[in-house]
């Protein structure tokens, strides 16, 4: 792939996605910590497991068949047990199937109904 990024639009005002990284400090009765986690770095290693190619860029992941993914969290909530639940988005752009963005679900709807057979 090349090394270049593909412009990618603003995200979708439909996404509610705040940010692809993020740290939180925890409390409970026995002690403190902290979590940090980052969105498009676990998507990338989903991908990677599942030998999709991609190319990493500042903030996006480019796929050879030309769609552009970009990860965010929505949420992040501390657990009783001590683990931590989060909800995210993956946007999908594509520049000529949904080149200004289109939610996840809808965006791979529509590049599946694509495919030949």
């Amino acid at each position: 792939m090349s090394s270049r990024a593909r412009p990618v639009p603003p995200f979708s005002r439909a996404n509610p996605g705040v940010g692809s990284s993020v740290r939180s400090a925890f409390a409970n009765g026995q002690h403190s910590w902290e979590e940090e986690a980052d969105a498009l770095v676990s998507l990338a290693k989903v991908l990677q497991a599942r030998g999709v190619a991609f190319e990493q860029q500042e903030g996006q992941l480019d796929l050879a068949n030309g769609l552009t993914l970009r990860a965010q969290f929505v949420s992040v909530q501390p657990r009783e047990n001590g683990t931590v639940s989060t909800t995210s988005t993956i946007e999908i752009n594509h520049p000529e199937l949904c080149p200004q963005g289109t939610p996840g679900a809808v965006a791979l709807r529509q590049y599946v109904a694509t495919w030949p057979g």
